[in-house]
């Protein structure tokens, strides 16, 4: 057996406060503190930047190229899926699991770029709500609004999987993404994760997110 690093520290500090900051932006939307939920927004808009990012210059079960899979591989898992023994084994995400992550990071990069354009009619509106019109402000605002009714149930399934791989196929999901090792009897080539890259991605997605909350402003100082 062998205890290997499978998940690496940037994408475990995305995991965790990706985690948070939904919660707090689910919250605070329920409760009309506007100011927070934008900024949450703007935190979370960052950190699917990243990830995506991430996806292509991190660690080797981080990148997308380790769990995208053929039609026919995700098939065959969903045949196995109830087998507690299945045939295939992957050290990281598994069909299924490489599905569920692009699915989340879709709707949640649908869900923080809508609410840019979008307004409660009362007091709050996004930053780039003043680019569109009101029939595109509106339209933003209801995708926003019809987003987030499939964006819970999506969420409240991945964490349901977890349970579930925990109880019935008795694979700890959990402990892996807190300390980034997996215990394993496969000796897989890995490509370590490089601390400096990921700095300047955190750094180019905060300064494209800035830009981005920014863009009347920029526009208005380049005419």
């Amino acid at each position: 057996m062998n205890n290997i690093l499978v998940w690496d520290f940037p994408l475990r500090f995305f995991h965790w406060l990706l985690a948070l900051f939904i919660i707090g932006s689910f919250y605070t939307g329920f409760t009309g503190e506007m100011v927070w939920h934008i900024r949450l927004g703007y935190a979370i808009l960052t950190f699917i930047f990243f990830r995506i990012c991430w996806g292509f210059f991190g660690g080797t079960y981080a990148r997308f190229n380790s769990f995208l899979f053929k039609p026919s591989e995700i098939f065959n898992y969903l045949k196995n899926f109830f087998n507690k023994n299945p045939p295939n084994h992957y050290v990281g995400h598994n069909p299924i699991g490489g599905l569920s992550v692009i699915m989340l990071l879709s709707l949640i990069l649908i869900q923080v770029i809508s609410g840019l354009f979008s307004t409660d009619d009362i007091a709050s509106e996004g930053p780039l709500y003043i680019l569109v019109s009101n029939k595109m402000a509106s339209f933003f605002t209801t995708l926003h609004k019809t987003n987030f009714k499939l964006l819970i149930p999506i969420i409240l399934i991945h964490i349901g999987a977890v349970y579930f791989y925990f109880l019935y196929k008795k694979q700890n999901l959990i402990t892996p993404m807190i300390t980034g090792y997996k215990t394993t009897f496969e000796i897989p080539h890995l490509k370590p994760a490089k601390m400096w890259i990921a700095s300047i991605l955190w750094i180019l997605s905060i300064c494209l997110v800035a830009l981005i909350v920014n863009l009347p402003i920029v526009l208005k100082f380049l005419k």
